[in-house]
């Protein structure tokens, strides 16, 4: 069955392959867990989290690992970004 959820704003929780999106970075982790096999770590430090831009509608990551989205009609600024509020740990 196909993702039919709207994903309004919010935040991208993601790990290399998988990611899963939540209003709040704790949804967003949950999400990522469901996704990623057991065998992947998705604790902190092994994750980044991306906060997305206000206006952001239906985002996604892409087979690259670039985070996408399309813009609501009310966007105020079609040219912001998200940012990343956490970060995997260097090796």
């Amino acid at each position: 069955m196909p993702d039919t959820e709207t994903r309004v704003e919010g935040f991208i929780a993601m790990i290399y392959h998988y990611w899963g999106w939540g209003a709040k970075p704790k949804e967003a982790v949950a999400r990522l867990r469901q996704a990623a096999p057991r065998d992947n770590s998705v604790a902190k430090g092994k994750r980044l989290i991306y906060q997305l831009p206000t206006g952001a509608v239906d985002a996604y990551v892409g087979e690259i690992g670039d985070i996408r989205w399309t813009w609501a009609d009310n966007a105020p600024d079609r040219t912001a970004s998200g940012i990343y509020i956490e970060s995997p740990k260097e090796r």
